[in-house]
């Protein structure tokens, strides 16, 4: 019913259903495709998909634009890594989102030696200043404690908000008290987009009590953890918190303080998922 409609009254998805329909039915002997999948739903990026499999039996070359990590390692056999312009590195999907990774890590970007940057990085007393804030988290407490850094930490050592699914992390939190103060709760909880909290603990649940913490103190935790969430993108919380007369405190909260991109090489449904192995058994009639 739209097809006779001029194309400037479309959505943003239905010029993309459109132009990808128009690119497929031509049959190409290259596809390239820049981020428009992106805008449509569930069902037409499926069908976009399933399209891609077929040129790919059909030895068709698709040249697939994207930051998604998570597209590109299941569905693309090679990988071009652009970085202001210039070619950082061409080789396998592994290689190249690795290093794609280690820049997103990066905060100065200047035109300097990559690797070289990077291990400025490892052991760093400040690791928030490696990470990508989110300048619209939401930050409020009374501020008799501060938290005055956090970050995420790889098997490496190295600071990180691009994590694998499986693999464990250590999320890193560090309060300071600015008046002396009895048993501070220390937090972080990783929180969905749209603010549904997915997983997190805090040092209450893990039975740890500081006492009393006299002011000028400073005290770092280092929550380990394996991340269980699927695919996705998702903020990292922070809180330094107490109970006082049946009622909770909060010293200090920084929620939504980075995003976090979580990646997984196995297809799965739902928001959190196990490894899984299967073993399947057929008998002849």
């Amino acid at each position: 019913e739209f097809i006779y409609q001029q194309t400037k009254t479309y959505s943003s998805g239905m010029f993309a259903r459109l132009a990808f329909a128009v690119a497929i039915n031509v049959e190409p002997d290259i596809l390239i495709v820049d981020e428009a999948l992106s805008v449509g739903d569930m069902a037409f990026q499926a069908k976009c998909f399933n399209k891609f499999k077929e040129f790919q039996k059909a030895n068709k070359t698709i040249l697939f634009v994207t930051h998604s990590i998570d597209l590109i390692l299941k569905y693309c056999q090679s990988a071009v890594l652009i970085n202001n312009g210039r070619n950082i590195l061409q080789g396998d999907t592994k290689s190249t989102t690795e290093m794609f990774r280690k820049i997103m890590i990066s905060i100065d970007r200047e035109d300097i030696d990559i690797n070289e940057k990077l291990e400025k990085i490892i052991r760093k007393s400040h690791f928030k200043e490696y990470l990508p804030l989110n300048s619209k988290s939401n930050i409020y407490g009374s501020m008799e404690a501060e938290i005055i850094d956090f970050g995420i930490i790889n098997s490496e050592e190295k600071v990180t908000n691009h994590l694998k699914h499986d693999e464990e992390y250590t999320i890193v939190i560090t309060i300071q008290a600015q008046q002396d103060i009895i048993d501070p709760i220390m937090a972080y909880t990783f929180k969905s987009v749209d603010g549904m909290e997915m997983t997190g603990t805090n040092t209450n649940n893990l039975n740890i009590v500081f006492g009393k913490v006299k002011k000028g103190e400073i005290i770092t935790a280092k929550f380990k953890q394996k991340m269980i969430l699927n695919s996705g993108s998702y903020f990292l919380a922070f809180g330094c918190t107490k109970y006082q007369n049946d009622s909770l405190k909060v010293f200090h909260r920084i929620y939504d303080a980075i995003n976090v991109e979580v990646v997984s090489p196995q297809l799965a449904t739902g928001i959190a998922f196990s490894p899984t192995n299967i073993n399947i058994e057929r008998e002849a009639n």
